[in-house]
């Protein structure tokens, strides 16, 4: 079933901190310490800082709705809003996360695809991505989506050092 995505406004802080921590915490609380999920959520996703980000031109959070109710989001970087700087041709899928009820309902999928079609409207070379190297169904998904391996860097979870992985997939 298809999903309806809308851009986030200034007005969707609150759902947007809302499902940025809750879909962290279900996708890694399993595999870190409370700590360390405490400590990255509270700098990551706190109003402030996601009011921040929203009011930052060279990226847009999107919500994705199933059936009407708030399933899933994603967030797209350009500029030097990347995390890593390539070029002004490339284009970074930050963050992707579906509510835990809404997974094996292909909205992952589908907001992938939309991130896609947004990179090849702005002609970006490729769009990446960075995947935590201890998430392998999160990998099979990337490299099922045409997007290969090409690096790797830091990702600081509280004390820890963790490992992401990059992938990117060139584009039309």
């Amino acid at each position: 079933m298809p999903i309806t995505i809308k851009k986030c406004t200034i007005s969707d802080l609150d759902e947007l901190l809302w499902i940025s921590e809750t879909t962290f915490y279900e996708a890694f609380v399993s595999k870190n310490t409370e700590e360390a999920m405490s400590s990255y959520m509270k700098q990551a996703f706190n109003l402030q800082q996601l009011k921040s980000e929203l009011e930052n031109q060279e990226s847009a959070f999107y919500f994705a709705y199933h059936t009407g109710k708030l399933s899933g989001y994603f967030k797209i970087s350009t500029g030097n809003a990347q995390v890593e700087k390539y070029s002004e041709k490339t284009i970074e899928l930050a963050r992707i996360y579906v509510i835990k009820e809404f997974r094996n309902l292909k909205i992952g999928e589908q907001m992938l695809q939309k991130a896609i079609v947004m990179g090849e409207a702005i002609n970006a070379e490729f769009i990446w991505l960075g995947v935590w190297d201890r998430n392998p169904e999160a990998i099979r998904f990337y490299e099922r989506h045409g997007f290969a391996k090409y690096g790797q860097h830091p990702f600081i979870m509280g004390k820890e050092e963790q490992t992401d992985l990059l992938y990117r997939r060139y584009l039309k």
